[in-house]
């Protein structure tokens, strides 16, 4: 198994959080690349934990779909599936227009303030493409939309969304991540979504194509990641 990247850990964060924090880092950044093996013994020997936690970690990201646990055979990283990253996209691509038209003019100052520092912090990272500073980016993005569930007090639909999306942002990192693409595509398009929020809509914004636009723009690299590395990918 390859060496994982460690991270600093939180404060008041336990053994399983803090093995699945450092273990969904290192398969969304591709770390360890679609198809590896997990080695129970080796991940906590990495992170200088005991087995027990590492093994409830795996499963919890069983369930956010990037492990894959076999009987009799281990743990592996999931193959990226792109049924997973077509239904994450729908649902998205179907929730979050609702939700920004919802929210549009009514927004908590405090929460408007909150989008505006992360488009501030990612616009001085979206050139950027390292990792650490892709990681960053895609997380502030995530941030920004967040925000908006919370805007529209729909804090447990955005944790639905997250788990149901996990394919789906991992062709995120891949696209910037293997391709080296920078996300100042992200950045213009938060400035237009917070510009609407902020005019309380537009007669001529057109809310859904917008969206559509925004969460496929993978699709412009997606066939040369596919072409290039098959192996990391399962069609159903």
């Amino acid at each position: 198994m390859d060496q994982l990247l460690l991270l600093p850990r939180e404060d008041r964060e336990n053994n399983r959080e803090y093995a699945c924090r450092v273990l969904r880092y290192n398969i969304l950044t591709l770390q360890l690349i679609p198809g590896s093996t997990l080695n129970e013994n080796e991940i906590a020997e990495q992170i200088g934990i005991s087995r027990t936690p590492v093994h409830e970690s795996l499963t919890t990201l069983k369930s956010e779909y990037l492990v894959e646990i076999v009987p009799q055979s281990g743990s592996r990283v999931s193959l990226i599936s792109l049924q997973n990253v077509r239904e994450g996209l729908f649902l998205r691509q179907t929730i979050e227009p609702a939700i920004y038209r919802q929210i549009a003019g009514n927004v908590p100052l405090e929460l408007l303030r909150s989008m505006e520092q992360t488009m501030a912090e990612a616009g001085s990272l979206v050139y950027s493409t390292d990792r650490e500073s892709t990681d960053r980016c895609i997380k502030l993005d995530d941030e920004f939309h967040r925000l908006a569930y919370e805007a529209a007090h729909k804090p447990l639909l955005w944790t639905a969304v997250r788990n149901v999306c996990s394919h789906y942002d991992r062709i995120r990192y891949l696209e910037s991540i293997l391709l080296k693409q920078d996300l100042k595509h992200v950045y213009a398009e938060h400035e237009k979504l917070y510009e609407y929020l902020l005019l309380a809509g537009s007669p001529d914004f057109d809310l859904e194509d917008f969206y559509n636009r925004h969460l496929s723009y993978f699709k412009g690299f997606f066939s040369s990641v596919f072409k290039k590395y098959p192996e990391y990918f399962i069609t159903c």
